[in-house]
């Protein structure tokens, strides 16, 4: 990201245990003071123990203090006193001879300087003895101060942890430092329990290094700890410096060279049935167990068991989640050994896990992932599992089964491959790139191999048709789209026998013209539904009633609630899975819903697809439902979400080139940007432009959408003049013929309130909205209606009429769960009682409007509701008691739980009601009782009782 370094493995990464580090100095600082100490410095491999180690031996350096340094190896773990021999042989002790007094030289002598003690020679007596020459040493040594190091003291030998042991229980009375490093999961309990009881009695000073905590993480990368980045790779990295850095610089799935060279020097002491078990377990990946093991690498079950165990003591595999599992440490690890490994012997070990997986049931794609790596171009068994492993993932990672597609087509000799098996893989590879949001490479292979379809395969011709004119679809070739569904459709009627997929194209044919604005027939949603319920097809049944119910919308006859009901109702009986082959009719579902004003059944069915196209990996349709999830939060007042919303929807439309979605995207920005950012006026009007610019106004239908978020951003931003300009322009003149009818009276409304603004006159516009409203039988167009038919009565100076007009519109928005157009609306009915003297009514629909504005994330219309606030005394609760029988029974109910403190929430969920029901419910009781809140419905309701 701009502005942020990525560490560069080579380079030093950042030092983030300044806590440790700082005491690690306080230990060098006590020598100054006389004072010796010893310290335990722990951690697993990568958590920056040698780090910490250069930085304090640098400062004991320029200090001028005796350092004395000894690095353990699993080499020379079984060579007596080894460790003990190299610490003599460091510069500040190597004239032991000379220190230690000359009964001890005499047990000692030349062997212990090159450590080749035979244990079982030396007496018990000699052994403290050496212990106790080695001390002496140290406190000669140490006499101003000095500095000894023991690292990987796991590997030390036996004999030479007496001396630790003797260390721990009775320190030096010398200003000596002893740090002792070590793996604690390598560490043998002998070590841990002599650390341990140092620990307690207090001559141990224990520094831990555990996992960095993503603060750290942050700090090492040079990014900000919030970033995604950061998250990703500290959750993969499991909070290990080392592999933070290495995977922060991997490239190409390459361990970088610093890394794998530090990691290499685990593994290179490996030899014989411990080195292969390695290499076989690096072949297996997560599915390593002493079985599989044994088949991959021929040697028998207790061989491997011992280097399991050997491997395990080293801390290279550890027990897995899953039991008798084992799992490298890191998978940079895994990597590493995997990379040393002999091709040709790999590939012969892939092989061989593939056979001994098939063995045990594994499933295809476990199969697949060890035959791609070894494939044998005349195998038909290899063939055949590539094939099954990627018809599984199509519908749960189609990125992955058009790789094994891919290598399915280009891996085999053509005796296996004959041309109808090449032509149905690479229908197959073109579906599975569309689904993985890779739209264009699945069109332009869709052209090149549909030639190649021979006329008798009905079925597979139709599948691969109906999914190549979704794709069209999408990246906006809607006349593409339409021509090839028509020849599909022109086949099906002349065919007796229709295939089962049949119906699905008749579908996708009514879908993809609705997407380009055209009105599904009718016709053809009974014969895809005559079809489906024929074959027993209930996905293709619920798609072809999802078809009748947006016919039914888009005719706008008001009977649209039974045609959605059926169709809402079969779609959702079946399950994730079902639905899974086809995304796109919860999709149009939703917008369905959306269109008939139905905002919270199409926010559920949007939320559902997008569940279900998340788990497929299905990125060409995530777009679609964003953007209609985020259309439906506008509707609502969720405007801070809509405008994420739809920021996700327009960032996936842009990776998957969808153009015209893109527009819509910046379109539903644009509409949220304005009414929630008031200070930034420009914002609305950018984002706009872009939309228009993006869907190429007159080759889309719906780009109406981009010229209406144009005209609410220019009116907004103090232009009302353009924005009757653009709407009229959009609309193809007064009467709206491109606007679609449901729509017509916003439009119209929006036409007159801005000519009202520029001082133009007011014509027709609101009798032309009530024309258009009427026998959509929808609340949402009939509150348009109602809005523009105040909007003249208030031109014309009737201001009581114009009021209820918009008290009225108000109660319709709030039916149809538009509580933004809502609040809109008692703002613009409170304006005009503060104009009638009316103060005590426009309080209380003011402070309604702003509560509702507040919880939604309308800032414009808090900010105007506050702003005629301030305009008008607080007179405090209305003289006389409420009148409690304008209440239904239902807003008694409410407002007697209202009365006593709940939240909104809290009575949605006490009453079995959404929170925008209350807050509806909520709204009207104020306006009858004429009251600004609850605490003054409280003291109403008390004084009632």
């Amino acid at each position: 990201m701009a502005g942020h370094a990525t560490p560069v493995l080579g380079d030093r990464p950042r030092a983030v245990r300044h806590d440790e580090a700082r005491r690690l100095r306080a230990s060098l600082d006590a020598l100054a003071l006389g004072e010796g100490r010893i310290v335990e410095l722990t951690g697993d491999p990568g958590t920056g123990k040698t780090r910490l180690l250069a930085e304090m031996l640098g400062d004991a350096e320029r200090r001028g203090l005796p350092i004395a340094h000894v690095r353990c190896t699993a080499a020379e773990r079984r060579t007596p006193y080894r460790t003990v021999a190299l610490l003599l042989g460091e510069p500040p002790l190597r004239d032991w001879r000379l220190l230690a007094p000359p009964e001890d030289r005499a047990v000692v002598g030349e062997a212990l300087a090159r450590g080749s003690v035979d244990p079982a020679g030396v007496p018990q007596r000699s052994r403290f003895q050496i212990c106790g020459a080695v001390r002496s040493v140290l406190e000669h040594a140490a006499r101003d101060g000095a500095v000894v190091v023991l690292e990987d003291v796991h590997w030390a030998d036996p004999q030479s942890l007496d001396l630790i042991d003797q260390l721990v229980r009775g320190p030096l009375e010398a200003p000596l430092l002893l740090v002792i490093v070590h793996r604690p999961r390598q560490a043998s309990p002998r070590l841990r329990a002599t650390l341990a009881h140092g620990v307690e009695l207090g001559t141990v000073t224990q520094i831990e290094l555990g996992p960095l905590t993503l603060e750290e993480s942050g700090r090492l990368l040079g990014m900000p700890a919030d970033h995604p980045r950061v998250l990703d790779l500290h959750l993969e990295a499991h909070g290990v410096p080392l592999y933070l850095a290495a995977l922060a610089g991997e490239v190409g799935g390459r361990v970088p060279a610093h890394v794998a060279g530090l990691l290499l020097g685990e593994v290179t002491s490996l030899a014989g049935p411990e080195a292969l078990v390695a290499s076989a377990a690096a072949v297996l990946g997560e599915h390593c167990d002493a079985t599989l093991l044994a088949g991959v690498t021929g040697l028998r079950c207790f061989e491997v068991e011992a280097a399991v165990d050997d491997l395990l003591a080293r801390d290279i595999l550890r027990p897995a989640a899953r039991a008798s599992k084992f799992e490298f440490r890191h998978r940079l690890l895994r990597q590493v050994v995997y990379d040393g490994t002999a091709s040709a012997w790999r590939r012969s070990a892939h092989r061989s896990a593939a056979r001994v997986l098939a063995e045990y049931g594994a499933p295809p794609a476990t199969l697949a992932d060890q035959v791609e790596r070894a494939i044998a171009p005349t195998d038909p068994e290899h063939l055949r599992i590539l094939r099954e492993a990627a018809a599984e993932a199509l519908l749960t990672d189609p990125g992955r089964a058009a790789h094994w597609l891919d290598l399915a087509l280009h891996g085999f000799s053509d005796d296996l491959l004959d041309d109808r098996t090449r032509t149905e893989l690479r229908v197959l590879r073109a579906q599975a790139l569309g689904r993985a949001g890779r739209l264009a490479e699945s069109r332009d292979l869709l052209h090149r191999v549909m030639g190649d379809l021979p006329p008798e395969e009905k079925a597979l011709r139709a599948s691969a048709v109906a999914f190549w004119a979704l794709v069209e679809c999408l990246l906006g070739n809607f006349a593409e789209a339409l021509a090839l569904l028509a020849d599909g459709v022109a086949g099906i009627a002349g065919d007796a026998e229709p295939p089962r997929e049949a119906a699905v194209l008749l579908i996708e044919h009514g879908l993809v013209g609705a997407f380009d604005g055209r009105a599904p027939d009718p016709a053809g949603a009974e014969l895809a539904l005559r079809l489906a319920r024929r074959h027993g097809d209930r996905v293709a049944e619920s798609g072809a009633l999802v078809l009748g119910a947006l016919a039914a919308t888009f005719a706008d006859t008001g009977r649209t609630r039974e045609p959605l009901a059926a169709a809402a109702t079969a779609l959702d009986r079946l399950s994730d899975a079902e639905l899974a082959p086809h995304p796109e009719f919860v999709a149009m579902l939703g917008w369905a819903e959306t269109l008939a004003g139905q905002f919270q059944g199409a926010e559920r069915h949007f939320l559902r697809g997008i569940r279900i196209v998340r788990t497929s990996g299905q990125e060409h349709i995530l777009p679609v439902l964003l953007l209609g999830l985020g259309n439906v939060q506008r509707h609502v007042g969720d405007l801070d979400d809509a405008r994420r919303t739809a920021a996700k929807s327009r960032e996936l439309a842009e990776q998957t080139g969808a153009g015209y979605l893109t527009g819509l995207a910046l379109a539903l920005e644009s509409l949220t940007a304005g009414l929630a950012e008031p200070e930034h006026a420009a914002v609305p009007v950018e984002l706009a432009e872009r939309a228009l610019a993006a869907m190429r106004p007159g080759s889309f239908y719906w780009a109406f959408c981009a010229s209406m978020a144009l005209a609410q951003a220019v009116c907004l931003a103090g232009d009302p003049a353009r924005c009757v300009t653009v709407l009229l322009d959009a609309g193809r003149g007064p009467e709206l013929p491109r606007i679609p009818v449901f729509l017509r009276p916003l439009v119209f409304m929006i036409i007159l309130k801005s000519s009202v603004e520029a001082g133009r006159p007011t014509a027709d516009w609101a009798e032309r909205a009530a024309r258009a409203a009427d026998g959509l039988g929808r609340p949402a167009p009939s509150a348009y209606a109602r809005l523009a038919e105040g909007l003249a009565r208030r031109a014309d100076g009737d201001l009581a009429e114009a009021v209820r007009l918009f008290e009225r519109a108000a109660e319709l928005f709030g039916e149809a769960g538009m509580i933004h157009a809502m609040t809109a609306s008692l703002i613009t009915a409170a304006c005009e009682l503060v104009r009638l003297g009316r103060r005590e009514q426009a309080t209380a629909l003011l402070v309604t409007a702003k509560n509702l504005a507040r919880r939604h994330g309308a800032a414009r219309a808090v900010e105007e509701a506050e702003r005629w606030l301030s305009r008008l005394p607080d007179d405090g609760p209305p003289s006389g008691g409420p009148d409690l029988s304008a209440l239904t029974e239902r807003e008694r109910q409410i407002a007697t739980i209202a009365a006593t403190g709940l939240k909104t929430r809290e009575i949605a969920a006490e009453l079995s009601l959404s929170p925008r029901t209350v807050d509806v419910h909520l709204t009207r009781i104020y306006r009858k009782l004429n009251i600004s809140s609850r605490a003054v419905l409280a003291r109403l309701l008390a004084r009632s009782a």
